[in-house]
């Protein structure tokens, strides 16, 4: 039996059943968290003793007096630290990103997973990164066969149901709504998972039983940033465009499909089309 996986985008935003089931898997654990924050804080400390350092050295230096080795060395070795802490935290928003999506991989990877879900608020990049994981496991024939259905909150039952035999190369002979999600499911049942996404963590965890499920929080600044810089060109980093540019990638909200949409369309243009 061919292995399945139906990939189900739900724009649903509420729910009447009460949730059955509450599990949420964050990428972020606290004390992940603050680990980051305290690395953070410790860098620009770090950073604030290397210009004190650096003034001191330089007066010494128009003083004609000679700087000892065990200073240099250690503003070579800070200048080390702060340019690998940078470069940690400029990556954080790929890395997260990354290790987001192999959480849910890793779910589809599962035996004991048969349903799970994300979950976020309209805009945040639900729809985006559902495409990813249909394009990965595709890429490296997790299963045989990939279904991928977008679902309005005008639902018609029916027309999704052709929609997957369609696209399974599956005919329907029943008539009844039932007796077509009974045929889907025997022909898709051994090793058929199902990825569900909703604006509403009820939805998934109350009406589907879906289980685990992932939440998508929007970007934190920084992370927005980076993100907007990648769609729209490291050109943004000139002095000229780079004020007008964060207020803009401000604006977005951290909303990642806003961000990429707005980026992508500034990308390389001029001065005066960023004002307008």
């Amino acid at each position: 039996m061919a292995e399945i996986i139906f990939i189900i985008v739900v724009e649903v935003v509420k729910c009447m059943v009460p949730p059955a089931y509450r599990r949420i898997c964050y990428l972020r654990k606290s004390k992940y968290t603050s680990n980051l924050q305290n690395l953070k804080s410790e860098v620009d400390n770090l950073k604030s003793e290397r210009v004190r350092t650096e003034h001191q050295v330089d007066e010494a230096k128009r003083k004609g007096e000679e700087i000892e080795e065990n200073v240099e060395n250690w503003l070579a070795r800070a200048n080390n630290v702060i340019e690998a802490a940078d470069n940690f935290t400029k990556d954080e928003a790929t890395t997260n990103k990354r290790c987001f999506k192999g959480n849910i991989l890793s779910a589809l990877e599962d035996p004991d997973v048969n349903m799970l879900g994300i979950y976020g608020m309209g805009g945040i990049g639900k729809t985006m990164l559902a495409e990813e994981i249909a394009r990965k496991v595709k890429s490296d024939k997790l299963f045989d066969q990939v279904v991928f259905v977008e679902v309005s909150q005008n639902q018609d039952i029916r027309k999704i149901q052709e929609e997957i035999g369609d696209k399974l190369g599956l005919k329907f002979h029943e008539e009844s709504e039932s007796g077509r999600a009974n045929s889907l499911f025997t022909h898709g049942h051994k090793g058929c998972k199902v990825l569900l996404t909703a604006r509403s963590q009820d939805v998934l965890s109350g009406k589907m039983d879906s289980r685990p499920n992932f939440s998508i929080g929007v970007l934190n600044e920084e992370e927005a940033w980076s993100l907007f810089k990648k769609m729209a060109g490291d050109y943004i980093e000139d002095s000229e465009f780079q004020s007008i540019a964060r207020d803009v990638a401000k604006e977005c909200a951290g909303l990642p499909v806003s961000i990429v949409t707005i980026a992508r369309a500034l990308r390389n243009k001029r001065l005066f089309e960023w004002k307008d």
